[in-house]
């Protein structure tokens, strides 16, 4: 009050100043108090999430699932058009006979250059020795890879004219078509994005291929670094494909780790825990 009115412009400018900062100071908190309020409320309601809610805020998130299937392999069909096309399965053939053919030396090289993601390189030595397995293993490694390229865009990457350089067709065309949404603004021009529930997607076909690569049992381990979420939500996702979660042991290092087992019958909500057997 004094400053007010007897003090020098500057000192009452400055006063002013201060009295409005505190006010938006003010402002600010409630706003941040709101937000924490909003996120604190979905957290605790994605601890509830069902199964259904996840389908449906993820429409056509997994590929076709036949939940009548009498054993694993009758899951998922690799082959159907919803999962891995005809047309990119049989483009697979020349890249799954250079990895399917690789020398130790070459593979050693691939690790060291990181030439594939994780999980491809890992598996590169554990292939079957049955050369028609072997191929098949090949070409699913190959189009993880892919999958996992596409999951690497980043906001700036989806302006490009080609946003997956690295990725050859068909494969890119068909990627892009199928797990990115194309728009138009007001002026006319389209463009892509990648919103989180088309990266769940990715993800969950990059599972369902892995399942089949790892006989329908996927240690978290191999895959988790190379998606790059939160492990509960890995394991949310690995859940709605009807896969039972396991606490384990990696066979290489020894430490703890889940696994995703895809086992008749398969996962639903309300499921107990499977005991270990010892």
């Amino acid at each position: 009050m004094l400053t007010s009115a007897f003090g020098s412009k500057r000192r009452r400018k400055a006063m002013e100043s201060r009295v409005n900062h505190k006010v938006e100071e003010g402002n600010l908190e409630q706003v941040a108090d709101k937000v924490v309020e909003n996120i604190e409320k979905e957290v605790s309601g994605t601890k509830t999430t069902t199964k259904n809610q996840l389908e449906l805020e993820m429409p056509e998130a997994i590929p076709p699932q036949n939940r009548n299937a009498s054993c694993s392999e009758e899951v998922y069909d690799v082959k159907d058009s919803k999962v891995i096309s005809d047309e990119e399965y049989s483009g697979l053939d020349e890249e799954a006979n250079l990895v399917a053919d690789a020398t130790l030396d070459q593979i050693n090289e691939w690790k060291k250059e990181g030439k594939y993601c994780h999980y491809v390189l890992v598996h590169l030595d554990r292939l079957s020795r049955i050369r028609q397995t072997k191929l098949h293993q090949a070409k699913l490694l190959i189009y993880f890879h892919y999958l996992i390229q596409l999951l690497k865009l980043r906001y700036q990457d989806m302006k490009r004219k080609d946003p997956l350089p690295t990725v050859p067709e068909p494969f890119k065309n068909h990627l892009l078509n199928k797990f990115t949404l194309k728009s138009e603004n007001e002026h006319g021009t389209t463009f892509r994005s990648f919103p989180q529930r088309m990266k769940d997607k990715t993800i969950a076909y990059a599972m369902v291929v892995a399942l089949l690569v790892d006989g329908f049992s996927i240690d978290f381990s191999d895959v988790h670094p190379d998606f790059k979420i939160h492990m509960s939500r890995l394991i949310t996702i690995a859940s709605v494909l009807g896969c039972h979660i396991q606490s384990s042991k990696n066979l290489s290092t020894g430490t703890p780790t889940k696994t995703a087992v895809l086992t008749i019958p398969l996962y639903t909500p309300g499921d107990k825990p499977r005991s270990k057997r010892t």
